[in-house]
């Protein structure tokens, strides 16, 4: 069966459907193939139950550029995100007809309060903030959290760096640390993407998505019967 795929022809990017021998623009890169760019219109674009902006899942799991701009039309506004941010976040919703590319999906609130996880390293008033903690590990906790709620990438390597570095915690205690806020009864989790480990909240299905996995469901079970 033939897969949607993407073309990227002097910076701009095209997605060609099943069948299709022309090509629609979804978009152009910029920065020397850094950054993914999105004209948007809310009225048309944007997911209306969930609030999301949703995006072609092949071509930002296989195209290795690091951030997303979408350009709000007309307002001009621009919302920014890594792609692995995306990747790692967004959720997947299934479309009643077939024939469309598999799309990963972002709520629009995340664009706009997501922060940089460089900067809050080198705040060193946040770091002093959580160093009041007389138990360094609840304030490494704590820290690491912040971070997630934030929804940013947070590698293993790194807040084991930060632990060691930020909160002076011996490499082996932290990684033992994190082990144990990994485990199965813990309220985080590791996933591996792209050979890299990253830490995340143990997921939760929102109320949006476990509609349209039921909905799924039912239309599969209908199928079945018939």
């Amino acid at each position: 069966m033939q897969q949607p795929r993407y073309e990227i022809r002097n910076d701009r990017v095209f997605l060609y459907l099943p069948g299709e021998t022309r090509g629609r623009e979804i978009g152009w890169m910029s920065d020397k193939g850094k950054t993914f760019n999105s004209d948007r219109k809310p009225e048309n674009h944007l997911h209306k139950k969930s609030q999301s902006y949703g995006f072609f899942y092949y071509f930002l799991s296989t195209c290795k550029f690091e951030k997303v701009i979408i350009h709000e039309l007309p307002s001009g506004r621009q919302l920014t995100a890594g792609r692995i941010q995306i990747l790692l976040y967004g959720f997947f919703l299934w479309a009643k007809k077939k024939g469309f590319e598999k799309q990963i999906f972002f709520y629009r609130s995340d664009f706009e309060t997501a922060q940089s996880l460089e900067q809050q390293k080198e705040d060193d008033l946040y770091i002093k903030n959580y160093q009041i903690e007389p138990d360094m590990k609840c304030a490494f906790r704590m820290w690491v959290e912040s971070v997630l709620e934030s929804k940013q990438p947070l590698l293993i390597q790194d807040a084991i760096k930060q632990a060691v570095e930020g909160f002076d915690i011996k490499k082996n205690e932290a990684e033992e640390y994190l082990q144990e806020l990994c485990n199965p009864s813990g309220r985080l989790r590791v996933v591996e993407l792209e050979g890299k480990k990253y830490i995340l909240f143990k997921r939760k299905c929102s109320r949006h998505e476990r509609g349209e996995k039921n909905k799924k469901n039912t239309e599969n079970n209908s199928e079945t019967k018939e």
